[in-house]
């Protein structure tokens, strides 16, 4: 079992450095090399190619841990940034920095404070309930729907030029000029995913019965689960945009995959 562990992990990393070196060769003027003796070239790589793959890395790892972390808190299959409310938080931070300045800096922290926000929110909700796995799925997805309505209405305010940059965020995207953020998203995912890595035994007690754990250990799980989710969540929303399903799905993936039940390994 081992021996078939091991050569899944090596299969997965060969294909993840595979796609990412295909990222790296690929652009708007085609496929090509980067050429040390051509400074377009090298402009183009390291300003468009490098940031672009190293966001989408980046992204992806953020959703998932998410994901993970979520569906181990509430118990829960279908849980995932969105349900948190993180991502309708994020949204609504973005729209209102780009009705007030459309800029990545004022994009990229509009984001973040508004994924922040909504946690605060959702940490005050199921810090004073009795059912704490349900209040935090309810919480996150009435505070989606406000936002969404919010939203929907800043929309009203936008100029065209304004909506259409707020419509392609949410459709999600990158090769933009937000990937060159990616080292604010890597600064907050390491730090998350080892502590992640620390908390995974009592994120294993928890998914088996809540009541394994103690009251403080379980309430600071929950303050740890909310606020790394919080912030990755807006940091790749704020990159990224809203993409779908990726949080959702990566933890589903990766356990049928390796068919793993420990929490350190569904990490890792």
């Amino acid at each position: 079992m081992e021996i078939e562990i091991r050569v899944k992990w090596f299969a997965l990393w060969g294909a993840l450095l595979l796609l990412a070196s295909i990222s790296l060769l690929i652009g708007t003027t085609g496929f090509s090399f980067p050429s040390l003796s051509d400074p377009t070239s090298m402009t183009l790589f390291w300003e468009f190619r490098f940031p672009r793959t190293m966001a989408a890395l980046l992204v992806g790892a953020s959703l998932g841990l998410s994901g993970l972390l979520l569906q181990s808190l509430t118990r829960n299959a279908i849980a995932e940034p969105f349900t948190l409310g993180v991502s309708g938080g994020a949204t609504l931070g973005t729209v209102a920095a780009i009705l007030v300045q459309s800029s990545v800096f004022s994009t990229f922290f509009g984001a973040l404070f508004g994924g922040l926000v909504t946690c605060a929110i959702v940490y005050l909700v199921v810090r004073k309930s009795q059912n704490q796995e349900n209040s935090l799925v309810l919480s996150g997805l009435m505070i989606t729907f406000f936002c969404g309505s919010v939203i929907t209405l800043l929309y009203s305010f936008l100029s065209p030029y304004q909506l259409q940059s707020a419509i392609y965020w949410m459709i999600g995207q990158l090769g933009t000029e937000r990937d060159l953020s990616w080292p604010v998203l890597a600064a907050v995912l390491f730090p998350a995913l080892l502590v992640a890595l620390m908390k995974s035994k009592e994120l294993d007690r928890l998914y088996v019965d809540r009541r394994l754990l103690k009251y403080k250990e379980s309430h600071l799980l929950y303050v740890f689960v909310i606020l790394a989710v919080g912030l990755v969540t807006s940091a790749s929303v704020a990159i990224s945009g809203l993409i779908a399903f990726v949080g959702l799905a990566s933890p589903h993936l990766g356990r049928m995959y390796f068919d793993v039940q420990m929490h350190r390994q569904k990490i890792v």
